[in-house]
């Protein structure tokens, strides 16, 4: 296996002082997810605010919006990566949808 820094397992800073959605995304939810259930059922109101500050990131800085591009008057460069080069996955067909401009 690779070596992967600590951000990418979100485990760079103790949970209740996560400010920010690093790493790799399901395990980001696995994370929140165990936060805020130990925040409901422990009433610590510094992991609820640690998960909300992570959301706050989230759809603040790293959620992508397709309706932005859309108004977008620059050009746009484009790169496709063929789906058989993708890791873990076979040759198989894959249909993309692109927008014409």
């Amino acid at each position: 296996m690779e070596h992967f820094s600590r951000k990418y397992f979100q485990a760079h800073k103790p949970a209740a002082k996560q400010d920010s959605a690093e790493g790799h995304a399901v395990r980001l939810v696995y994370l929140c997810t165990a936060m805020a259930d130990v925040a409901a059922s422990t009433q610590d109101q510094s992991m609820l605010d640690a998960c909300r500050k992570i959301w706050r990131n989230i759809v603040d800085r790293r959620m992508y919006s397709p309706a932005e591009d859309a108004l977008r008057e620059d050009p746009v460069r484009l790169n496709f990566i063929p789906y058989y080069t993708w890791a873990n996955r076979g040759s198989n067909e894959m249909s993309v949808w692109v927008r014409s401009l």
